[in-house]
């Protein structure tokens, strides 16, 4: 090559960059919207209206400005060119029809996006629909809402490793215990393991009526006994709005009443008299994996690309599909499906994400991970009482927990519905007793074998017991140094006897069990019996320690 060619190609590559970077921040070209639409121009940027767009006359401002990228978004992306302010008169008006904003950008190795301002999304920002030239380095965006624009070139690893960062967090993700949880005394809950949801309740207006808010990354379908009223369903992220869709679409083979979403929060009622009300949740694998791509890509994809995500057919097969095991395969067959509803920038990105390598791991390793702890809880709300515990005392066992001797109908762990009054409490670590009714008691027998200093317990008869029902419970101990007897129950010493009748439980009565080798305990009554499955009166959260 000549000299003089060496100097023309460097001084035509001076002149086009000087052209890309001679708009810098505060320069601005003012249009007034004709009857044809309109064309504003500042270096490197050409935005175009159709007729229509606005009322005649309307005042359009196009300026540069710095990016305002957050730094969640320069993680993967750079802005290149010229990013731009865009308002209709002052900002008071919006687009009636969309407008094409072209962008001249340096050349990129990269692939060439535009994002704005958008703030139903995680990071405020949002990619807009565009078309990346990479031999005329110009990216054309339609945009029908105005803010501010930028063009950024994505570097496609490291928008990969984002987005599963994102993933990452919406599995583990979790919620503040609000103030409502325990505020109505009279109300209560019973425990919910791994505090999976943070549960609210109070009577009004002739109801019992709860929430549910979601303290974990997953969908649960929900089933209540008797059957609830719920509130329609709701959400406040777009990824939420997005599996609502989905949900409604699938509900027909759901086996819950509803769905509670990730980060959201369910409302119910039950009418009052019922309780103690029960109420199931039960993760469903399906729509858990689908809402935890929707939320890593509602960190930055608009509302109107997760609508049409959410409404796709196949969507509904994978979620009828999946099951709690979630594999490579059931991830690329969501990606997939997901990748084919999308086209332009939404299907571009989408194909990034799919090779992205680290991506389906992220997926499997977090939702697996949640899969694998708790995935079905059954709770129950109903009313207080002094005597109920919700877990047992350091050191403690339940009652139910010890050794007892073989009979016909042992006690058994119950979670036991006890008519207080007008009220119905269920006590959700009781041991039952069965009730001898021909005349001799019913006698059962743990072995403490000399292990714990106090034994604690209510009485009280259960719901199934036969109305007006009254029992005599006695409860007697031996020692350990009389247990090397033959007969060791001749020995015994009286540590309580009770008359109870159903409605009217035994308040929590605490024994000293120092030295005590054995407890027995023997219930009797004359009031005629009926059958039942499991005994009915019961120590009531009795526990030893």
């Amino acid at each position: 090559m000549t000299v003089r060619r060496v100097v023309a190609a460097a001084l035509t590559a001076l002149l086009t960059a000087t052209a890309l970077t001679a708009c810098v921040p505060g320069d601005s070209s003012r249009v007034v919207v004709g009857g044809e639409g309109f064309v504003a121009r500042i270096a490197g940027v050409t935005v175009s209206g159709p007729a229509g767009v606005a009322p005649e006359g309307t005042e359009v401002r196009l300026e540069a400005i710095d990016a305002p990228l957050p730094t969640d978004v320069t993680e993967f992306s750079a802005a290149v060119g010229t990013a731009i302010s865009l308002t209709l008169d002052g900002g008071k008006l919006q687009p009636a029809e969309p407008l094409e904003v072209e962008f001249t950008v340096p050349e990129s190795e990269d692939p060439v996006f535009v994002i704005g301002e958008d703030s139903s999304t995680g990071t405020g920002t949002a990619f807009v629909e565009s078309e990346w030239d990479p031999e005329r380095r110009v990216v054309t965006a339609t945009v029908d809402h105005l803010s501010w624009f930028s063009p950024v070139a994505v570097d496609e690893e490291e928008f990969s490793d984002k987005v599963a960062d994102w993933i990452e967090q919406s599995a583990g993700v979790n919620t503040a215990r609000p103030e409502c949880v325990g505020a109505d005394e009279k109300l209560r809950f019973s425990s919910i393991p791994d505090n999976i949801v943070w549960p609210c309740a109070e009577e009004r207006g002739g109801a019992v009526e709860w929430s549910l808010q979601s303290n974990s990354g997953l969908v649960w379908e929900v089933l209540t006994e008797p059957q609830a009223d719920y509130e329609p369903l709701t959400a406040l992220t777009l990824s939420g709005i997005a599996t609502i869709e989905l949900a409604k679409t699938v509900a027909a083979g759901l086996k819950g009443d509803t769905v509670l979403l990730p980060l959201e929060t369910l409302k119910g009622s039950f009418e009052l008299g019922e309780a103690p009300y029960t109420i199931a949740l039960q993760v469903e694998p399906g729509l858990s994996q689908v809402t935890t791509l929707l939320f890593g890509l509602s960190m930055m994809f608009p509302s109107k690309w997760l609508d049409l995500i959410s409404q796709a057919e196949c969507l509904v097969d994978v979620v009828k599909t999946a099951t709690s095991s979630p594999s490579g395969e059931s991830w690329r067959t969501v990606w997939g499906c997901v990748a084919s509803i999308l086209t332009g920038a939404g299907g571009t990105l989408l194909s990034i994400l799919m090779t992205g390598p680290g991506l389906f791991a992220t997926q499997m390793d977090g939702l697996s991970r949640e899969l694998s702890q708790t995935n079905a809880v059954q709770f129950t709300l109903g009313y207080s009482d002094p005597t109920q515990l919700d877990d047992k005392p350091s050191g403690a066992s339940w009652l139910y927990e010890l050794p007892q001797e073989i009979v016909a109908d042992p006690a058994e762990e119950v979670a036991a519905p006890v008519p207080v009054g007008d009220s119905t409490v269920v006590f959700q670590h009781s041991s039952s007793v069965w009730v001898g009714c021909e005349g001799k008691a019913h006698k059962i027998i743990f072995y403490l074998d000399g292990d714990y200093t106090e034994l604690s317990f209510g009485l009280g008869l259960q719901a199934h017991a036969p109305e007006g029902m009254t029992a005599d419970i006695e409860i007697r101990a031996v020692a350990e140094e009389d247990s090397r007897f033959v007969l060791p129950e001749n020995y015994s010493g009286e540590i309580g006897r009770w008359s109870i009748t159903r409605g009217q439980p035994l308040e929590r009565q605490t024994v000293d069990v120092t030295g005590v080798w054995s407890v027995s305990v023997s219930a009797i009554t004359s009031t005629p019996c009926g059958s039942a499955d499991i005994g009915y009166a019961a120590l009531l959260d009795a526990y030893v320690r």
